[in-house]
């Protein structure tokens, strides 16, 4: 009865919205669209559009955004970009975080790094809070490639923690405890990281997990860790992913068990952790955790060798070399060797000297 009385009640606003939306201001239509978000995100949709026409920004930015997630209609990058540039370019702090996002997407024609930096800035500048975040963000990301000093990183972070931003909060623990714009302060650190992890903030979790591991601040408790580092993995944090799975690996904390291991190696491998990858090529290499699969094996050591995670290429050589998951190749093992002796790689120079 409640299910066929929310039915009516929607049919009744659309009708209505539709009908009123005839005469009404773009404000007005606006408004009618906002009621609809979530009931008949279409119909809402084809408002925010009628709207936008007219050059409502707060429209055009709705509009941008319900193509860009594909709401209401099928995900249309190119709608999404003439509705939200046109809002950006308004100066709308909304439309240009939209933009800043529109920009990462993986296409050829919008996938465009500095676009991203530059609409990102623009919002946050307006004291856009999550605009900050997501710029910040980047920024922390590029300090460790030596394309910042981090200081950018740690203002914004720490303005969108002082408005109560919990992602804001945790990386203004870890700028602290890493140095990313700002003196290394262990102790500061401890102090931001908590609350942020109370609230359970996946980044603050697995950073004071390593800090119970490790006895940073805190009297060293792995039990602490590990339990931290779950709560973090099972938000899907690759690096507590791999964390839990070197635990179970080696036993360490926990029981070991391989299949455990396994899972937790390829849920992080899976979103691009390098050492998750070694990792997983390792299982598979003698069966712990999951089935002997030499083509799997080489797959995800390929993978790991091309971030540059030490071992990685060297096993790749050896898969050639003895035709693990793959036909014997000496020309290939060799060039695969080579490229793990550039790596520094002790085994692999060793090795080269019998091959050649």
């Amino acid at each position: 009865m409640k299910k066929m009385l929310a039915i009516v009640i929607s049919i009744f606003l659309i009708a209505s919205f539709s009908a009123l939306s005839q005469e009404a201001s773009p404000d007005e239509i606006y408004t009618q669209a906002l009621a609809l978000v979530g009931i008949s995100d279409s119909e809402a949709l084809s408002l925010f559009e009628k709207a936008a026409e007219g050059g409502h920004t707060a429209s055009q930015t709705e509009a941008g955004r319900m193509y860009l997630n594909g709401t209401g209609a099928e995900k249309d990058l190119s709608k999404a970009y003439r509705f939200l540039s046109e809002a950006a370019l308004s100066g709308f702090s909304e439309a240009q975080y939209l933009m800043g996002l529109l920009m990462m997407e993986d296409h050829p024609l919008y996938n465009d790094y500095d676009e991203t930096l530059k609409w990102l800035r623009k919002a946050a500048d307006q004291d856009h809070t999550e605009a900050q975040v997501e710029l910040a963000y980047h920024l922390y990301g590029d300090y460790f490639y030596d394309l910042n000093d981090g200081k950018e990183a740690f203002a914004l972070f720490s303005r969108a923690a002082e408005k109560g931003n919990l992602v804001g909060e945790a990386f203004v623990g870890i700028c602290y405890s890493e140095g990313v714009g700002v003196e290394v302060n262990e102790k500061e650190a401890y102090k931001w990281l908590v609350p942020a992890a109370e609230k359970g903030n996946r980044n603050a979790l697995y950073e004071l997990g390593y800090y119970y591991e490790n006895g940073i601040v805190v009297r060293r408790n792995r039990k602490e860790a590990i339990r931290l580092y779950k709560l973090s993995a099972e938000q899907g944090l690759p690096i507590a992913q791999y964390a839990m799975g070197y635990a179970h690996y080696y036993g360490e904390g926990v029981n070991m068990n391989y299949i455990e291991a396994f899972n937790y190696f390829l849920k992080a491998a899976e979103q691009g952790l390098p050492p998750a990858m070694y990792a997983v090529g390792i299982c598979y290499t003698y069966g712990e955790g999951t089935v002997v699969d030499g083509e799997k094996a080489l797959y995800w050591y390929t993978n790991a060798a091309y971030y540059g995670e030490e071992g990685a290429a060297y096993n790749v050589a050896m898969c050639y070399l003895e035709g693990f998951g793959t036909e014997r190749d000496r020309e290939t093992a060799i060039k695969w060797m080579e490229f793990a002796a550039e790596q520094g790689d002790k085994d692999a120079i060793e090795y080269l000297e019998d091959l050649k």
